[in-house]
């Protein structure tokens, strides 16, 4: 479930809504984003968590949520949001309906890698998704197991989660 909206912190840069939440097999990254050029961003271009399991504050591992083909994507020049690209207009107050399903994840510095492209929705690996709430605000949500992590558990560690450059630490379970 959702986590209660009074449980969020505000990022004062960016402007979003953030929180992370565990329990004993998953690490969760909850955002809320209405400032319309993050919006925009996230959705052309993806988002990436950055992890650091060791909670040293580091760049280790990342998961970019939603990858979008860069081979759909017109040029720069005749750009559209992703939006006017699924439904041909989009007003320009409202967040497109979206299927999260159909998107995929890049995963950055996993599996002794540099990036490997998963598709969304695989059982026990990295899931993301994305809807709008009532307020019309982009609501983000990443799942990431602990096996995926390099353990079967975090309990009594803490690691470091960076998102646009703010840095959460997250303790798992006790």
């Amino acid at each position: 479930g959702w986590p209660p909206f009074g449980s969020f912190s505000v990022d004062e840069e960016s402007k979003l809504l953030y929180l992370v939440s565990n329990d004993n097999e998953k690490l969760y990254v909850h955002l809320i984003v209405n400032e319309r050029n993050s919006v925009r961003s996230i959705l052309e271009e993806g988002l990436t968590i950055w992890i650091d399991p060791e909670g040293r504050n580091k760049r280790r591992l990342g998961a970019r949520f939603p990858l979008i083909d860069r081979l759909e994507r017109p040029d720069r020049a005749e750009r559209r949001t992703v939006s006017e690209l699924s439904t041909g207009v989009t007003p320009p107050d409202r967040l497109p309906n979206f299927s999260s399903q159909n998107m995929n994840i890049e995963l950055l510095g996993f599996f002794d890698t540099k990036s490997t492209i998963i598709p969304n929705n695989e059982p026990r690996h990295i899931n993301g998704f994305l809807s709008t709430n009532e307020f019309e605000e982009l609501v983000y949500r990443l799942e990431i197991p602990y096996l995926v992590l390099g353990s079967d558990t975090f309990v009594n560690k803490t690691i470091s989660i960076n998102i646009f450059g703010t840095t959460q630490s997250q303790s798992g379970p006790s």
